[in-house]
């Protein structure tokens, strides 16, 4: 049960939704494997997203 917390500033959601799709879209070398990697230990999960309102 491992946890995967990452941080990231955005100024809107479809923003951070365009951004995460490219990632996806032609990975290198590197970032592929990364990605199988965690794909083949993986037997779900979930995302959740937080809005921070200071």
């Amino acid at each position: 049960m491992d946890t995967v917390v990452c941080q990231w500033e955005f100024d809107s959601l479809d923003q951070y939704f365009t951004t995460e799709r490219g990632f996806f879209v032609s990975p290198n070398e590197n970032v592929q494997s990364l990605i199988n990697t965690f794909n083949s230990y993986a037997t779900s999960g979930y995302k959740e997203i937080y809005e921070v309102i200071q």
